[in-house]
């Protein structure tokens, strides 16, 4: 269902009035994770002050014991996005989790009801990509089948309003192919593709520095063919490519150097759970 922004304020403004998460769902019909997202998007902090400083270190405790928020959510009887923010103004890293095949199953349920994996992903805590994952495997289709127009209508709206593809995918949890293939079904225009050359040289300005071109194209919204299209229109020197256990151990002396595992992520064009492996299978 598409909802207007007067729909959304006036909910939010119940939830800031004090009225419950439980009472604001079941009066305006809507889900738990919805209702977070409109409060995410306002900039608007969950409310946890009933929480005392040593129950949040209890829990945060049991965390970093555990190293998965879900059940430790559910023995509480808490939203995991609660423990995510503790852990966050402790400074402590979220770990990579493993789920039990019936939290999995659970959830593949839950998407096949609502037909939302954004909805899903944000009430239970984890990425829609790792939902989506989950549904490959089953040989349930993701790609477009299930998602209402009125939804495939607000993320084409987002991109005529100037989000980029790559922000859209990672926000609704929806790959980029499907995105286009929208955009494609209702007509509507591309952003415009007329690089300017002082772009071109800022973009070549980070290839030449070493970036990962996962790091570019997420950066600047391009393909990485272009990026390659403009190495070879300038002449720019290509890279010698990089041995892949040399990239791993400095990758682990970065981490043991001090480095946080999402600035080794970041600098290395890999996802923090594939350095925190690394580091894990050299020590």
């Amino acid at each position: 269902m598409l909802y207007t922004d007067e729909f959304k304020d006036r909910t939010v403004k119940e939830y800031m009035d004090g009225k419950s998460v439980k009472s604001i769902i079941e009066t305006n019909n809507i889900s738990e994770a919805t209702l977070y997202r409109w409060l995410k998007e306002r900039g608007i902090k969950l409310r946890s002050a009933k929480y005392s400083d040593k129950f949040k270190d209890k829990v945060v405790n049991e965390y970093v014991e555990l190293q998965n928020a879900v059940p430790i959510a559910e023995k509480y009887d808490i939203p995991p996005l609660f423990i995510y923010n503790w852990l966050d103004e402790r400074g402590i890293d979220r770990k990579r989790k493993s789920y039990p095949k019936e939290f999995r199953d659970k959830l593949v349920k839950e998407y096949l009801e609502v037909k939302n994996s954004t909805e899903v992903a944000e009430k239970y805590g984890i990425s829609g990509n790792t939902l989506c994952n989950w549904l490959e495997e089953r040989g349930i289709r993701r790609h477009g089948q299930g998602y209402p127009k009125e939804f495939k209508e607000m993320v084409a709206q987002e991109y005529v309003e100037g989000k980029k593809v790559t922000e859209l995918s990672k926000k609704f949890g929806v790959s980029e192919r499907t995105i286009y293939l929208w955009l494609k079904e209702m007509s509507v225009p591309k952003h415009k593709t007329g690089y300017s050359e002082e772009f071109k040289e800022k973009v070549l300005d980070e290839f030449k520095k070493g970036a990962p071109y996962k790091k570019i194209v997420s950066k600047y919204d391009i393909s990485k063919n272009t990026v390659s299209r403009w190495v070879n229109e300038k002449n720019v020197p290509k890279r010698k490519e990089r041995n892949p256990e040399d990239l791993k151990e400095k990758a682990a002396e970065d981490y043991l150097g001090g480095m946080k595992s999402k600035d080794v992520a970041a600098k290395y064009g890999v996802h923090k759970s594939t350095v925190n492996r690394w580091v894990r299978e050299r020590h």
